[in-house]
C-alpha cells in the first residue's frame, strides 16, 4: 500500500497509458471487505492519493463504479479506530476539495450529522480531522450558483461548531480551527450578516495570543487572509485590532509565528495601499504615528531576520511608505526609522534569496512612487545613493529577469528628477545598458525566457519615463 501511494504521488501520468489508475484503485478497494482497520486505513491513504494527484479525466469516471462516499460514511459509524476514522475525513475532505460533486450528493444530509458526531469525539485526532474536512469542503465554495447554500452553512459553522472548538482543550483543534476560518473565501464572508462577520473576528483575534505556537502561527495566518476582505479593510477599528495582535507576535520567539505575522503584516499594509486609492482615505484613521512606527520597527527587524520572513518585511516596508504623509516625515525620530528600513531594503535588494531581492526591488518601486518620499538629497537623505546603486546593480548584474525586472520599475518610479539626486545619470546609463542586454543571448536565456519579453516592456516604458524627465519643463 506504501508502494502504491509512493507511485500514485510521482508517476508521470502523460507518459502512462490510460487505466493504470483505475486499476489500482479498484483492487486496493476489493481488498476493503476483508480488510483489518490498518489494511483500510492504508486502503485509504492510497485512494486519497489517487484522488488528490491523480489525473482529473481518469479519476473522475471511476468514482461511479465504486460507491465511495457509502464506503466512507459505512467506516465512520461502523468503526471505532481513531487513525481510521480520521482517514477516512481526510479522503472526504480531499473528495470535497476536488470539486467531484461526491460531497454535495444526497448523502450531504447524512455527512453533517457525522460531523456533528466527529466534533463531539473525545479522541482529539478525529476532531482535527473533522475540522480538516470543513476547512477543504469550504476552499472548494467557487462563486456560482450555490453560493446561498454556503453562506447557510457557514453561518452554522460560526454559531454551532467554531465558538466551540476555538476553545476546545486541545491545541491542535484550535489550530485547525483557524485553518478553517482562513479557508473562508471572499465571496461567503461579504455575504455573511453582520452580526455572523463579526463574531467570525470576535473568535479569531484572541488566538493570535494563544498559549501554542501552532496556534499563534495559525491564528496570524488567518487574519492575513481576512485583512484583504473589502469590508474588514474599509473597517479602521478591525485594521487596529488586527495591526496589534499582529504586532504582538512579530517578536514571537518561535520562528513560524513570526514568519505567519510577518506574512499577515504584509496583507495588512498591502490592504492599506488599496485603501490609499480612495479620495477620502487618510492614514490617521487607520493606524496611529505610534503605532506606524511600530509596524516599521518590526517591520525592519524581520528584514534582518531569518529568510522566510524577509520578503513580507520588506513588501511592508514598501508598502508601508507608500502611503506615509509629508508630516509623518518630518519628524527626526521617525526619519531615524526610515534610515534603518532603507538599510534593510537596500542589503535585500543586494543579496539573499531570489524571492527576497525581486520583493525587495517591488519595495523600493512602491515607496518611490509616493511624492512625499524622503529621497534626493543625498545630505539629509544618506540612503539616497545606496539605495539607487543596489538597483543599478541588480539591473546590470542580477541573472534573474524576475529581479530585473522589477529593480527596473523602481528606478522608473519616481516622477521628478531631482528624486534621483546625484544618481541620475547612473540610472540612464543602467537603463540604456538594459535595453542592449535585451537584444543579446544570455547563457540562461532558456531558463529565463517566459520573462524576457517584460523584461523588454518594463525597459521600454523605464526609457520612456527617463526621456521624458531630461526634458527641461
Amino acid at each position: 500500500m506504501k508502494l502504491g501511494c509512493v507511485l500514485v504521488v510521482n508517476s508521470p501520468y502523460d507518459r502512462l497509458a490510460a487505466g493504470y489508475v483505475a486499476n489500482l484503485y479498484k483492487t486496493v478497494l476489493k481488498r476493503w471487505p476483508s480488510g483489518s482497520t490498518t489494511i483500510r486505513t492504508s486502503i485509504l491513504a492510497v485512494v486519497s492519493a489517487i484522488l488528490e494527484k491523480g489525473p482529473v479525466e481518469q479519476v473522475a469516471p471511476m468514482l461511479g463504479s465504486v460507491p465511495l462516499v457509502d464506503l466512507l460514511l459505512e467506516s465512520m459509524t461502523t468503526n471505532q479506530d481513531a487513525e481510521l476514522v480520521a482517514m477516512t475525513w481526510q479522503t472526504l475532505g480531499i473528495l470535497a476539495k476536488s470539486d467531484l460533486g461526491t460531497t454535495r450528493s444526497d448523502k450531504w444530509q447524512v455527512i453533517q450529522e457525522q460531523f456533528e458526531e466527529a466534533l463531539k469525539n473525545q479522541e482529539t485526532t478525529i476532531r482535527v480531522a473533522a475540522l480538516k474536512f470543513a476547512e477543504s469542503y469550504a476552499a472548494s465554495m467557487k462563486p456560482n450558483e450555490k453560493m446561498g447554500q454556503y453562506k447557510t452553512w457557514w453561518i452554522t459553522m460560526l454559531e454551532k461548531h467554531i465558538q466551540s472548538t476555538c476553545m476546545d482543550a486541545d491545541a491542535p483543534v484550535r489550530s485547525m480551527t483557524c485553518d478553517c476560518l482562513a479557508s473562508m473565501s471572499k465571496n461567503v464572508y461579504e455575504r455573511l450578516p453582520p452580526p455572523n462577520q463579526t463574531l467570525a473576528i470576535t473568535l479569531l483575534l484572541p488566538l493570535a495570543a494563544d498559549q501554542d505556537t501552532n496556534v499563534r502561527a495559525a491564528a496570524c495566518r488567518a487574519l492575513g487572509v481576512f485583512v484583504l476582505f473589502p469590508t474588514l479593510h474599509e473597517d479602521p477599528l478591525f485594521v487596529s485590532d488586527m495591526a496589534s495582535a499582529v504586532l504582538e507576535q512579530m517578536g514571537d520567539k518561535a520562528l513560524l509565528v513570526r514568519a505567519r505575522a510577518s506574512w499577515a503584516q504584509g496583507n495588512l499594509c498591502d490592504a492599506l495601499v488599496m485603501e490609499s486609492e480612495k479620495p477620502e482615505f487618510d492614514i490617521r484613521e487607520w493606524v496611529s504615528m505610534q503605532v506606524w512606527a511600530d509596524i516599521l520597527t518590526t517591520a525592519t527587524s524581520a528584514a534582518l531576520d531569518n529568510d522566510k520572513l524577509r520578503s513580507n518585511a520588506v513588501r511592508s516596508i514598501g508598502s508601508l511608505l507608500r502611503i506615509t504623509p509629508h508630516d509623518y516625515f518630518g519628524f527626526g525620530r521617525n526619519l531615524q526609522l526610515v534610515k534603518k528600513a532603507m538599510s534593510g531594503v537596500t542589503k535585500n535588494i543586494e543579496s539573499g534569496s531570489l524571492k527576497t531581492r525581486w520583493n525587495a526591488c517591488h519595495a523600493a518601486s512602491n515607496m518611490l512612487k509616493n511624492p512625499e518620499f524622503p529621497i534626493g538629497d543625498s545630505d539629509r537623505h544618506p540612503w539616497t545613493d545606496a539605495l539607487y546603486h543596489a538597483l543599478i546593480q541588480s539591473v546590470r548584474q542580477c541573472r534573474n529577469y524576475k529581479v530585473r525586472i522589477n529593480a527596473c520599475l523602481a528606478l522608473a518610479a519616481p516622477q521628478e528628477r531631482s528624486k534621483y539626486g546625484q544618481q541620475f545619470d547612473a540610472v540612464v546609463q543602467a537603463v540604456l545598458g538594459a535595453w542592449e542586454a535585451c537584444h543579446k543571448e544570455e547563457e540562461n536565456e532558456f531558463q529565463e525566457y517566459r520573462y524576457k519579453e517584460q523584461l523588454k516592456d518594463q525597459v521600454r516604458e523605464a526609457l520612456h519615463h527617463i526621456q521624458n524627465l531630461q526634458q527641461p519643463p
